[in-house]
């Protein structure tokens, strides 16, 4: 049986440096995998741009002697299309726009000088086989990222501000963010009290924080007994606020709705964590037929590799409150910039933070001195959690927050 994994990513990207535009780039790139399955092993050939399809599927067929052992059938009789447009931005003024947005920053803002990237994408997945499965979706999303410094700063970078991944673009929007962000950078405060206090992580800022959920919760280390979590499905591990899914919803986290072996979960989710209660871990066929685990859709890997398993993307609850009734009347200590932190063995968490804000829950009062904060796994993600805002920091983008409470120290 024969099956096309097909990729293509336009992008076009502003390279920004001294707060203006240094160059343009353009791409446009098509990735195709032909999979070849026959006798319970599969042969993988790709080619990147245009491709001679008879050669192709030769390069896939010689493959298959040596090839991986897989006995599982390809997806069969499921057709699905998504399509999540953006308010794109032409080509040709692409430039023009990230300049007039650096203009006014320039002029706002003459005591920071900003660097990083403009970009737009848009990708479209496909995934087809002579079992009758098509499958389809379309992303685009417009993201802008500015690293910022003091202009007689010795530093490297002094913070840094972001509106990622949003399909409705606005530029006064965008420029009312981006620079309220900087204005109450100015706003130098100290630290409300040292010790236990509520610290917010954004969404799309909430990478370190949740760096070790998928060790922890995928199959493999679950299998082995290498996870923490080992043996506890079933089990309350986290609080009773924390509920947790593998979300692939292009509508929110702009990824594929279906995995690298074209499995599609129901409302694209498959549940984890349900008010503290580990229901499942993360797997793909293989994982799940090992250790004898539930198959969550978790498969990825490269247009041209065995599919292999992998986080494919986390989502917690909402808590159905706004942030500033996660807060209820405390203001919390915003993780602007963080960098260095970690988990030990046992789950013990910390990280200094470069930029700490204080947040009232509406808005960036001011900019706080470097701080600590610590935690634990089982803690901030158990009785500690405070819930994830059903309101977002930003108007154009889902950047909902993440409340918990941390130890907090000023470095």
């Amino acid at each position: 049986m024969k099956e096309t994994l097909g990729i293509r990513h336009r992008q076009m990207s502003v390279s920004i440096s001294q707060s203006r535009v240094e160059s343009v780039r353009s791409k446009d790139v098509t990735r195709t995998g032909l999979r070849m399955y026959r006798d319970g092993r599969i042969g993988i050939a790709g080619a990147i741009g245009g491709f001679d399809a008879a050669k192709l599927e030769e390069r896939a067929v010689a493959s298959l002697s040596p090839g991986v052992e897989y006995p599982w059938e390809p997806v069969r009789d499921l057709v699905m299309r998504r399509d999540y447009p953006a308010a794109t931005i032409p080509e040709a003024s692409f430039a023009e726009e990230a300049e007039a947005i650096l203009s006014e920053l320039r002029s706002a803002q003459p005591g920071l000088t900003f660097s990083d990237n403009f970009q737009q994408d848009n990708v479209d997945q496909t995934l087809e086989n002579e079992a009758g499965t098509r499958l389809s979706c379309s992303t685009s999303s417009v993201s802008i990222l500015l690293g910022f410094k003091e202009k007689d700063s010795k530093n490297i970078m002094d913070g840094a501000v972001e509106v990622a991944q949003t399909r409705r673009y606005d530029r006064k929007k965008a420029l009312t963010e981006i620079l309220g962000f900087c204005e109450a950078y100015w706003r130098r405060m100290d630290l409300p009290a040292a010790g236990r206090l509520p610290v917010i992580y954004p969404r799309f800022g909430s990478g370190l924080l949740f760096g070790r959920l998928p060790s922890e919760l995928g199959g493999r280390a679950y299998g082995t007994g290498a996870s923490l979590l080992a043996g506890k499905i079933g089990r309350k591990v986290f609080g009773e606020r924390f509920s947790l899914a593998q979300c692939n919803d292009p509508g929110i986290t702009d990824d594929c709705f279906f995995d690298r072996e074209g499995v599609v979960n129901e409302g694209f989710r498959y549940p984890l964590v349900e008010d503290g209660v580990l229901r499942a871990v993360f797997t793909d066929r293989r994982t799940a037929s090992r250790y004898g685990l539930a198959h969550t859709g978790s498969a990825v890997g490269g247009f041209d590799s065995v599919p292999s398993i992998g986080c494919v993307g986390l989502e917690v609850s909402g808590s159905g409150r706004t942030l500033a009734e996660l807060l209820g009347g405390v203001p919390g200590i915003f993780v602007a910039m963080a960098a260095g932190g970690d988990y030990t063995p046992d789950g013990r968490f910390a990280t200094p933070v470069q930029l700490a804000m204080l947040h009232d829950g509406r808005h960036f009062v001011g900019r706080l001195p470097e701080v600590q904060i610590s935690s634990h796994l089982f803690s901030m993600f158990g009785d500690d959690f405070v819930g994830l805002s059903s309101d977002s920091i930003s108007e154009l983008c889902d950047d909902r927050c993440l409340v918990a409470m941390m130890e907090v120290g000023k470095l």
